[in-house]
C-alpha cells in the first residue's frame, strides 16, 4: 500500500504535486491526508514472475542476498519458500537453482 497525493500538498515544508508518492509517513499522517482528500490509497500491484530466463535468474540472484540464515538449507541453497516470499511469488528448485548456476558463472 502507498499514498499518494490527490493535489499539490505542502507536507513538513516539502511541496508534492498532485500523483506523488509519499514515503516515511506515519499511519496518523497517511490517515489524516486521506481523510482530509489530499491523498489517496493505492494498493501495489503485485509483482509478477519474469517470463524471460535471465531476468528471472537476475530477480532470484537479488532476493537471495536478503534472506536469513535460517532460511538456507544445509546444501547451501535457499529454501524455495522463503525465496518466494521475497520476491512476492513462487519459485520452483529448477528455477532457483538455475539462477544459482547463473551466479556461479559470473563470478567465474
Amino acid at each position: 500500500m502507498r499514498i499518494v497525493t490527490t493535489k499539490s500538498v505542502v507536507l513538513n515544508g516539502q511541496t508534492f504535486g498532485p500523483g506523488w508518492p509519499f514515503e516515511n509517513l506515519t499511519e496518523l499522517e497517511a490517515k489524516a491526508l486521506v481523510d482530509a482528500g489530499e491523498a489517496r490509497v493505492e494498493e501495489a500491484a503485485a509483482p509478477t514472475k519474469p517470463n524471460d530466463a535471465d531476468d528471472l535468474n537476475a530477480a532470484i540472484i537479488a532476493a537471495m542476498e536478503g534472506m536469513a540464515e535460517s532460511d538456507i538449507s544445509a546444501d547451501g541453497k535457499p529454501n524455495v519458500k522463503p525465496l518466494g516470499k521475497l520476491l512476492g511469488y513462487s519459485v520452483t528448485a529448477d528455477e532457483r537453482d538455475a539462477a544459482l548456476e547463473a551466479l556461479k558463472a559470473l563470478l567465474a
